[in-house]
């Protein structure tokens, strides 16, 4: 077994029984610390390529001043990858000198591993330093096409808009279409700050018929990014093209660009063949609060052949707002003959947004199922009783406290204690006692610090 997992099997087995050691969670804390800096410093690179795996994947952000000087150090590419993907995954900024230098040292960077620098500087970065842009600049010239494109894209999620003339000479250069294309959806992650520079530019890449389909497509991503409300006209004549995903990508824009009037061209986006296209229409029904669209929504949550449209009319539903969706969305949640996916996805959207009003539903439904074994409508309403904040969730809690089922049991724990509710007290103390299972043991000592 690798060390690093028995350092995490070993410390498991202390903190179940720290309290016969006598030791505190923080004293064990510290020692799995001072243990993992230790493999940091002194570890061979496979044990410590595991433990960064290990720590990125736990988000342990007390060691990042460790894993910096680590990185400074080493030259093993799995490794100095593995240390991006942990700073990138606690979002800490500081490893930002050392993406630019594997970005630089051709010794050191594998191709793998400037994509890796890249995405963490895309990922973590706000705020880069200029020496760190213009290295990025420079691999747009290079001759792989994924760090070209890789190199496009960065530029994009950091801002930086000096850069959009130069991205504009490097698409009528390259012929690569993975390039070109994301040089386009670059401008578009810079958002409405490159509306001026880039509309003109990016609205003739979309009237250009000539060009790539995919990256007209991207064009017209790019320009609802950016706000370019120049290009309305052209968007709401795409958004009858032939093109399946012209449409699709021509109501999305609209519908970011936030353009007004668009009610009929919604609805009628509902009845497109394209799933795709109806997705997106529903995500702008919403949006904008589309009431009169509301029986096509409707009809859509039953009736679409499609499941990831149906979800999305579900959601639609909720943003819409109105007490005849939210009780639509209750028959759907009571109705055992609907998919699952379905009924659950509507507790969500009802939990979301009509909660109060719908706590009486979701109690007679955990009446109705107290008896099917493993009910998953059931163990759904619990889970997300369990991580919601709401009064009116008191009446749930203290029907799933007498619950034989033990992930019921948790969920009830679980959300008293994230509520707050001192009223239960006397209860979680109860199942905190010894003669309890030691997983319903420590959630309610959880629930009981809260309270």
């Amino acid at each position: 077994m690798k060390n690093t997992v028995a350092i995490f099997v070993l410390v498991g087995v202390l903190t179940s029984t720290a309290g016969g050691f006598g030791e505190s969670d923080d004293d064990l804390r510290a020692e799995q610390l001072e243990e993992w800096r230790d493999t940091l410093r002194f570890g061979i690179e496979s044990q410590v390529i595991d433990l960064l795996d290990e720590l990125e994947s736990d988000s342990v952000d007390e060691l990042a001043d460790s894993v910096l000087e680590l990185l400074e150090l080493r030259t093993n590419p799995r490794l100095l990858r593995a240390g991006l993907r942990y700073f990138k995954r606690i979002e800490d900024p500081r490893a930002e000198s050392i993406a630019a230098r594997l970005l630089t040292d051709g010794e050191l960077t594998h191709e793998d591993t400037a994509l890796e620098a890249m995405r963490y500087l895309s990922e973590s970065v706000e705020d880069a330093s200029a020496e760190t842009l213009e290295v990025v600049r420079s691999l747009l010239n290079v001759q792989s096409e994924r760090l070209a494109g890789q190199a496009a894209l960065t530029l994009g999620t950091l801002g930086d808009l000096d850069s959009i003339e130069l991205l504009r000479r490097t698409m009528q250069q390259r012929r690569e279409v993975s390039v070109r294309g994301n040089i386009v959806l670059a401008i578009g992650r810079m958002g409405v700050e490159a509306r001026e520079a880039s509309t003109d530019w990016i609205l003739s890449v979309l009237k250009d018929t000539s060009e790539e389909s995919t990256i007209r497509h991207y064009a017209a991503d790019a320009l609802g990014r950016i706000g370019a409300t120049e290009a309305r006209d052209t968007l709401l004549d795409l958004s009858r093209s032939d093109d399946d995903l012209m449409r699709a990508y021509a109501i999305s824009a609209l519908i970011e660009l936030d353009a007004g009037g668009l009610e009929e061209e919604l609805i009628a986006a509902l009845r497109d063949d394209n799933w795709r296209v109806r997705q997106i229409a529903l995500e702008g029904v919403g949006r904008a609060g589309h009431s009169a669209a509301y029986d096509a929504v409707r009809y859509v949550a039953r009736r679409d052949p499609d499941h990831r449209v149906r979800s999305e009319a579900i959601r639609a539903i909720g943003e819409l707002g109105e007490e005849r969706g939210y009780e639509f969305l209750r028959e759907m949640v009571e109705d055992s003959g609907k998919p699952f996916e379905s009924r659950a996805l509507s507790v969500d959207v009802l939990f979301r947004h009509d909660l109060g009003s719908s706590v009486t539903t979701f109690l007679s439904l955990l009446e109705a199922e107290a008896n099917r074994r493993n009910s998953r409508i059931a163990q759904h309403i619990a889970g997300s009783a369990a991580r919601a904040e709401h009064d009116e969730l008191a009446e749930i809690y203290e029907y799933l406290l007498d619950s034989d089922d033990v992930s019921m049991l948790i969920s009830a724990i679980r959300g008293i204690g994230l509520n707050r509710f001192d009223r239960f007290r006397d209860r979680i103390e109860a199942l905190a006692s010894d003669d309890r299972p030691s997983t319903i043991r420590r959630h309610a000592q959880e629930a009981l610090d809260r309270l």
